[in-house]
């Protein structure tokens, strides 16, 4: 009988331990989008949009809505004869205006088929529209994939990527005017880069971070810089910051109160399993580097934040791949349950039991040892 009370005891404590992990996952209902990477995800009121990805040599175009209050995927039907956007994976979109807009990525093609296009989405129709962008001076931007993309008052900022047909890594930036449709090539990067994330400070200053500079297969191609854009004088300047994580690239990012989040991502392009489940964020006010519980193992992930006040942020990830098998798992972040601003334990994905790795846990574990032993001694 004590035994078993002394059995309960410890799997109660680990359980209770297990719980207060900020990292868990989710079992949503509905049309659950099958398995993908470098899909889109955009966050719309109490929507998030999720469009294209791929999973191994499968490319998709569908169009999936996940409702936040009710825990629910819908698939998106096309109106009838509405012409929309190919195949793709790796492509960026930004929300303005009651529209979703997607600019480029990767379409099903054995010759690497990289994309210049660039649509809309109407939410409120439920109609998809090409369009059909012009440029003053020189060519329009080429095809490119893995690039990122930003809005701001109506102009759409597009940074970096990868044309495979050319094996070429872009360190250009460019505007797209939506209510002009006028493309302009402005400032490059110091560095080239795809497989970046790009952001915007409560300053509305752009910042681009990590990435992968160079096509070849090289661990030292990889980036850890940050780099910032001054619209003044159209250049662009290395952020100096403290404690950075190593370089990575394929990694999701969402900004809040002036903290960028860096989930997951590829610390070493040379091995297939090559993902990190590291999980950190940047203080944009002090420029240092703060790692967090670790979260799922993966990259070409998709991100979004669920609710945010003050320093409290919950974060809704989905997809993406881990040793080129791809996921349509999804995760919850909860900034509320974690209390360890720099967690090194790695569970493989913050989803296992764990009694965890403080000296408060350790504490209670040998505590709860003495007694079974001193148990088994009275039996």
């Amino acid at each position: 009988m004590m035994k078993n009370i002394a059995i309960f005891i410890m799997l109660f404590v680990c359980l209770s331990f297990a719980s207060s992990q900020a990292w868990d996952t989710l079992v949503p209902s509905g049309d659950i989008p099958s398995a993908r990477y470098g899909h889109s995800l955009i966050k719309v009121s109490s929507g998030i949009y999720i469009f294209g990805g791929r999973s191994s040599d499968t490319y998709y175009q569908n169009h999936y809505v996940y409702n936040i209050n009710e825990e629910e995927f819908d698939l998106i039907t096309p109106e009838s004869g509405n012409e929309v956007p190919s195949a793709r994976y790796g492509h960026a979109a930004v929300y303005y205006s009651g529209k979703i807009y997607i600019f480029g990525g990767m379409g099903a093609s054995n010759t690497l088929s990289v994309m210049n296009d660039i649509w809309s989405y109407n939410i409120s129709t439920n109609l998809w529209a090409k369009e059909n962008g012009t440029v003053d001076i020189g060519d329009l931007p080429v095809g490119r994939y893995d690039h990122q993309a930003l809005v701001l008052d109506g102009v759409v900022y597009i940074s970096g990527g990868y044309n495979a047909s050319d094996a070429d890594v872009s360190q250009e930036f460019w505007t797209y005017t939506l209510s002009t449709k006028k493309w302009q090539q402005k400032g490059n990067m110091r560095a080239t880069r795809y497989g970046h994330s790009m952001f915007m400070d409560l300053s509305s200053r752009l910042h681009v971070y990590a990435g992968k500079g160079e096509p070849q297969l090289y661990a030292d191609a990889l980036l850890n810089t940050m780099e910032r854009y001054n619209s003044a004088n159209d250049t662009w300047d290395y952020v100096e910051a403290t404690n950075p994580p190593i370089a990575r690239m394929s990694h999701a990012t969402v900004y809040s109160n002036d903290m960028l989040w860096v989930i997951g991502g590829r610390t070493d392009p040379t091995r297939v399993e090559g993902e990190t489940n590291e999980f950190w964020y940047f203080d944009m006010a002090n420029a240092t580097w703060t790692k967090k519980e670790n979260g799922p193992t993966l990259s070409n992930l998709g991100a979004a934040i669920l609710e945010k006040s003050g320093t409290y942020i919950k974060i809704f990830v989905f997809g993406g791949k881990n040793a080129n098998v791809a996921t349509q798992q999804v995760w919850q972040y909860d900034s509320s349950a974690d209390n360890d601003d720099d967690d090194d334990d790695d569970d493989g994905g913050g989803n296992s039991i764990s009694c965890g790795a403080t000296g408060i846990e350790f504490l209670f574990f040998f505590l709860l040892v003495f007694v079974w032993r001193s148990f088994q001694k009275k039996s």
